[in-house]
């Protein structure tokens, strides 16, 4: 079992065992997740919950890799997951599944509500999936009735996952040769700008942050809707189009309007293009195909000439003027940066109010065996020492609980204690 890892291999970040009977078992886990084993434990589910039988005499191995070390998780998680899948095609989207970003993400995702569309009367989410099959398992044990409410809430045209994200922001952010390079290159270099960035600054993923990619959904679902359509189209190389549309009409408007930028926001709060906007994006995508399949390319396959920097170099070059009225598709950069700045404000309140949360969730009894651990070996200031007993005597009748600075110098403690080699 363990040289094939054959059964289900899972990870969690703490557990509590007991003994009974000559033989161990297992009474709490904290964060449990299958990382190998997914269709099994599916197909055992169906078959106690759907076929109604029996799973009396049906065992199953497990693995189960307790990862202690809070810090180090989302780096040794998804290695497990990698070397576990070894024998399965698994694509490099699904070992980012556990980064605190797409965490966060799918979090924003269910929590806001995006406002009714024009000719709608109920406000839905964006779903954002931030592992294969979310949207259909979150499904799987309702009523038909219960069934339709959710579709309703969470349409199946506003389904996500991260390999879109990819796009849409490699798009975005004026890299369409590197979105032309197939999902697996696309996902694997904006995943290591999100790491780069997310340990910058965190609270830059944001809930502004999710309306604004949103808006470039809207568009890049736009596109694909509507360059079918247009006479011009030759039924090849579409996605290559949409992308490269993207960030030519992002790179025209910072020629021809420097100090503006499109007003995403506008386009969120409308939930569709603005007549202007879809005609100036249609005529765009018809100068980008023109471009990419010019028959002095140097590149004779058009989809291997999409994704060199190069097409990308020569399609800026290409003269293109916006219409006037396009404007009023715009915002001033300074006031998109100001309501960026009110979103990272908003998300790092909402970062310190889940650490308060966390500190409370954890209870006093285990603050104070990080007291004890982190005071025995003389790593505690008296301020420190003074803020961690606010979460030791957090439990004893009317005591007060710690503020939101507080539980961001007692997780910081809890985080000393475990690079001291705290385990419990």
């Amino acid at each position: 079992f363990f040289a094939y890892n054959n059964g289900i291999a899972a990870t969690a970040s703490e557990v509590e065992t007991i003994s009974a009977g000559g033989q161990l078992y297992l009474k709490n886990i904290k964060n449990f997740q299958i990382v190998n084993g997914g269709q099994t434990t599916a197909s055992l589910s169906n078959t106690r919950y759907k076929d109604k039988a029996s799973l009396d005499n049906i065992f199953v191995q497990m693995k189960l890799t307790v990862v202690e070390d809070a810090t180090l998780a989302s780096e040794i998680i998804p290695s497990i997951s990698r070397y576990a899948n070894s024998q399965n095609k698994v694509s490099e989207a699904d070992f980012f599944s556990n980064h605190e970003f797409n965490i966060r993400m799918q979090q924003i995702s269910r929590r806001i509500w995006a406002p009714a569309a024009l000719g709608a009367q109920n406000e839905t989410h964006w779903f954002y999936e931030r592992a294969r099959g979310q949207y259909e398992n979150e499904q799987a044990k309702m009523t038909p009735s219960q069934k339709k409410a959710y579709v309703q809430m969470n349409p199946k045209s506003q389904l996500f996952d991260k390999t879109m994200l990819a796009k849409l922001e490699n798009s975005w952010r004026g890299f369409p040769h590197i979105a032309s390079a197939g999902a697996q290159k696309s996902f694997k270099r904006w995943a290591e700008t999100i790491v780069s960035e997310w340990e910058k600054d965190d609270s830059v993923f944001n809930e502004q942050y999710f309306k604004n990619l949103i808006a470039v959904l809207m568009i890049f679902r736009f596109l694909e809707k509507n360059i079918p359509k247009q006479t011009w189209y030759e039924s090849g190389y579409r996605a290559n189009i949409i992308v490269y549309t993207i960030s030519y009409f992002n790179h025209l408007v910072s020629v021809q309007w420097p100090d503006r930028v499109l007003d995403r926001d506008a386009i969120w709060s409308r939930q569709r293009l603005t007549d202007m906007l879809e005609k100036q994006l249609v005529m765009i995508s018809e100068h980008v195909f023109r471009h990419i399949t010019d028959e002095n390319r140097p590149v004779i396959n058009v989809t291997e000439w999409c994704k060199k920097e190069a097409c990308w170099e020569e399609c800026k070059k290409r003269r293109f003027e916006l219409h006037p009225d396009i404007k009023n598709d715009l915002a001033y950069i300074d006031n998109v940066k100001d309501e960026e700045e009110t979103g990272k404000g908003w998300q790092r309140e909402q970062s310190a109010i889940e650490q308060t949360i966390e500190v409370v969730s954890k209870g006093a009894d285990f603050w104070k065996k990080i007291s004890m651990f982190l005071f025995e070996r003389n790593l505690l200031n008296s301020k420190e020492m003074s803020i961690l007993s606010i979460a030791v005597q957090m439990d004893r009748g009317k005591r007060k609980l710690p503020s939101d600075k507080q539980s961001a110098v007692i997780m910081g403690l809890l985080d000393r204690a475990r690079d001291e080699g705290f385990s419990g």
